[in-house]
């Protein structure tokens, strides 16, 4: 029976004590110890079970025995502070739904609207394989979908390979895309209907169809465009708004969920009324030639230059002096610059003057869907200078069509030609696959959506109506649910900004099927910051603390295909640059649980974790700016994700029970450490697992108010139960939602997921000198000694007089932070006698950048809301 807990085999143990309790009473053997020990057995089974009112019945309230009375008092507190605990596999996909919409999975930012992705930057790819044309359906997802070139890539592949077979190919394919930006779906919808309407071959001219490539040509990937392409546009846009107001979209291979049309169709009615007038042509040309020139000066820009493709030397040339490039030959009648006659002229370029520069900025137009509205009013509010300086209008379209895209013309006399014989064969792709295909974007966070995928959490992507029947004019008889799990899971680099191979694990694998021969995988490049990282090995070490790759296979069982890169040599130059060059990292789960005998042990489970729990609260200080930045984004939900992970593929529940009863008691015994290089270093993640390297005691105590309110909220989604330290969780009721505004904030580089929320009792924290400077992290690695010239009482402050929030949500317009905390302490902040005050500090560089608050003086309220509501 002793075999079967430690296993983790709780209904089995629970079985068997109840057999054994039954023989002995059988026989009239019973021993009351013998008795004592088996019913102890059983109720902490019972409680892994999360089963906690039948632990209650086996134990009588005269209970004598020490132990089973501190286990009954620790359930009936658990019961107490989270009464629908007793019925548990009614409320707990509830209130796991709650978490994932209410509580952030990363640190704040303090710029809410992202930066805005339009154009990609990496090279062309597929993620067709040639067995997905012998199944049924095959799903892929795309994150950060920026301009689909993967997406088109894709069903290229598929056309290329179906073409070639001898029977009609009857597979189906679903397309998940997916981006934080509303102006990222709504561009992919404006040439998803234009490739819509190119891919109708029997119904449209020969001067239609030059009218929609040209359009094409100058939206996807072009800043700057003649009034034709102007007006074709702007008549998508408006088909655009038309069929996202219709309750079923007409256009049906193409379904965007009831919960993004607003925000979508917002963006597309900005561009229509609006971005023209805000950012006119003159002022595009200006910023396109300062964006060049500082991505002409990126010290980790690689390579040689991209050579000018064929027949595009003149195009190279306008493009360098005027920010364009030569429109299709229909778009020059009646072109008022004479741009015909400039470029045909033996005195090109010299032609190129300032009155032809006058009428192009008068007479073409800029590209309006290469702007997002929100993200610059945004920068105009916190930097008081004109937005225009927020737009990246780097890109160089000549080397996107010739050296990243898909496209190689016969006889190209200009970068048009590269443009219609991309979109020829894109447009060809959905003619053929149409019947077939579905693509289906989501708007959010790729984690966010991942988890609410995986947990059924959308409702719009249930009974949909079956895949062909509406195209082929059948009444709908049938509907089906969009997929949960998919064939191919393309993250591009978002891992950057979301914890790398951790979040990878965390979020992307379980939308995944086990597959052992890479049929189905995850992939993601690093894009951000190669440069920082020596190699593989340490890119998993900053982001999981696993120095191994079997490591790896035993927590998250998830295996890595070699990149061919890693078997070729590299040039010269590239040598130096950890992962430039390396491509895209592909993993594929081999399996759903890991057998007993191959689980890390329980001392080595129980440092990693801490590992994880002091790298997330108290990350190294790196160099902000820094073109190699690495993030540390996850707040402390992390670790309850991770150990929810960890029950599901084997993990006993009471080794995480005791770890987690661990931590909320303020100390942990522990064998981790703070981080101590950035990265975090393969030889410190071995050190985590060192049997030699003794256990110190280390006070997370700043962190303990937070960590108790996570654990009481998190408890009724884990699936087990604690087994110590019930007394010091809030019940639900008392734990409350609050907000805390600010009157100034230091905005610099807060895109980044790197802010805390600071409450600090002034009347502890007392400094030694004329200056009141906190020193931060030094307090929190427990550094009494080296704060003795800063602080009079560093460990009173550690201990009694500081709280660290991690899980916040900073709202940019109003300078105001929300969060949900238990509400004993928070009295205790807001007592007038106390002298609590609010900041905001990031924990990339350890600075305070929010002016602090004093938490009394109306700094800080209760919003009224209970997490039991």
């Amino acid at each position: 029976m002793s075999n079967t807990f430690e296993t983790g085999h709780y209904e089995k143990c629970v079985k068997q004590v109840e057999k054994a309790s039954e023989l002995a009473n059988a026989k009239g053997q019973v021993d009351p110890a013998s008795a004592n020990k088996l019913k102890i057995r059983k109720v902490k089974a019972l409680i892994m079970l999360d089963r906690l009112p039948e632990v209650l019945e086996a134990i009588s309230p005269d209970e004598p025995n020490a132990e089973l009375k501190t286990l009954a008092d620790a359930v009936k507190k658990a019961l107490l502070s989270n009464p629908e605990i007793s019925n548990r596999e009614k409320v707990r996909k509830e209130k796991l739904e709650k978490i994932v919409k209410d509580l952030p999975r990363f640190k704040s930012v303090l710029l809410t609207n992202q930066e805005y992705y339009h154009i990609g930057h990496d090279e062309q790819q597929s993620n067709f394989k040639p067995i997905d044309a012998e199944q049924e359906k095959t799903a892929y997802l795309f994150a950060g979908i920026g301009d689909a070139r993967h997406l088109h890539g894709t069903w290229m592949k598929i056309h290329e390979h179906e073409r070639k077979q001898a029977e009609k190919s009857t597979a189906k394919y679903h397309f998940t895309i997916i981006d934080t930006k509303a102006t990222v779906i709504a561009r992919a919808m404006i040439i998803f209907l234009l490739l819509e309407e190119l891919s109708d071959t029997s119904n449209i001219s020969t001067d239609q169809r030059e009218e929609i490539l040209g359009t094409l040509f100058y939206v996807y990937i072009n800043h700057i465009m003649p009034p034709k392409a102007w007006q074709k546009l702007h008549s998508t846009i408006s088909q655009a708004i038309e069929l996202l107001s219709q309750p079923i979209a007409a256009f049906t291979w193409f379904d965007i969920l009831q919960k993004d049309r607003n925000a979508i169709r917002n963006a597309l009615a900005l561009w229509q009324h609006q971005t023209a007038k805000d950012w006119p042509t003159r002022e595009f040309r200006k910023r396109m030639l300062l964006d060049t020139m500082k991505q002409m000066m990126n010290p980790y820009a690689t390579g040689d230059k991209i050579p000018t493709p064929k027949g595009c030397k003149k195009d190279a040339v306008l493009y360098q002096k005027a920010c364009i490039v030569t429109p299709p030959p229909s778009f020059l009648q009646d072109d008022p610059s004479n741009l015909k006659e400039v470029m045909a002229s033996k005195n090109f370029p010299k032609n190129i003057t300032d009155d032809l520069l006058d009428k192009i900025d008068n007479t073409w137009m800029p590209n309006v869907t290469l702007i997002d509205t929100g993200h610059l009013k945004q920068f105009s509010m916190t930097s008081g200078s004109k937005a225009m300086a927020e737009i990246d209008l780097s890109t160089n379209i000549i080397d996107q069509w010739s050296g990243y895209l898909w496209s190689k013309p016969a006889n190209p006399t200009c970068l048009y030609d590269y443009a219609v014989n991309y979109f020829t064969q894109v447009a060809a792709a959905l003619h053929h696959l149409k019947g077939r295909i579905r693509v289906e974007p989501i708007l959010g966070e790729m984690d966010e959506i991942f988890e609410k995928i995986h947990l059924d959490f959308y409702p719009d992507r249930l009974n949909k109506p079956v895949l062909g029947q509406e195209e082929s004019g059948m009444q709908v008889s049938t509907t089906e649910d969009y997929p949960k799990i998919f064939d191919r899971v393309h993250l591009s680099n978002v891992p950057d900004y979301t914890g790398g191979t951790l979040g990878a694990f965390l979020f992307a694998a379980p939308i995944t099927p086990v597959t052992k021969d890479f049929k189905a995988q995850f992939s993601f490049t690093c894009l951000r910051n190669p440069p920082a990282f020596k190699d593989v090995d340490e890119f998993n070490s900053e982001y999981c603390l696993l120095p191994e790759m079997s490591m790896i296979a035993k927590i998250f069982l998830c295996v890595r295909r070699p990149c061919i890169s890693e078997s070729m040599p590299l040039p010269a130059f590239m040598q130096m640059q950890g992962l430039i060059g390396m491509g895209y990292f592909e993993w594929s789960k081999q399996a759903e649980i890991v057998p007993f005998p191959s689980l890390l042990d329980r001392p080595s489970i129980t440092s990693w974790i801490h590992g994880l729990l002091l790298k997330t609260a108290i990350p190294k200080e790196r160099q902000v700016p820094a073109m190699t930045l690495i993030n540390s984004p996850f707040n402390l939900t992390v670790l309850f994700r991770v150990i929810m992970h960890l029950q599901k593929v084997g993990y006993p529940s009471h080794w995480l029970s005791e770890i987690l009863g661990t931590i909320i008691g303020g100390t942990i015994d522990t064998k981790a450490f703070p981080q101590k290089s950035v990265p975090f270093s393969v030889k410190d993640s071995k050190q985590l697992f060192d049997k030699s390297r003794p256990l110190k005691r280390f006070s997370i105590k700043p962190f303990n108010a937070e960590l108790t309110t996570l654990t009481s909220i998190w408890l009724p989604a884990l699936g087990f139960s604690i087994l110590h330290g019930n007394d010091v969780l809030p019940d639900h009721s008392s734990i409350r939602k609050y907000s805390v505004t600010f009157s100034h904030v230091n905005w610099d580089m807060g895109f980044e997921s790197s802010f805390i929320l600071v409450f600090i009792d002034m009347d502890i924290a007392t400094p030694t000198g004329p200056r009141p400077i906190i020193p931060l992290r030094l307090l929190l690695l427990n550094k009494e000694d080296q704060l003795k010239n800063a602080l009079q009482r560093p460990r009173d402050v550690r201990e009694k007089g500081l709280h660290i929030v991690t899980t916040w949500q900073f709202e940019t317009e109003t300078k105001t932070g929300r969060f949900w905390m238990r509400e004993d302490i928070m009295k205790q902040v807001l007592d007038r006698r106390n002298g609590w005050h609010a900041c905001i500090w990031r924990v990339d560089r350890w600075d305070i950048v929010g002016q602090p608050v004093k938490a009394a003086a109306g700094g800080v309220k209760d919003l009224g809301i209970s997490w039991a509501d």
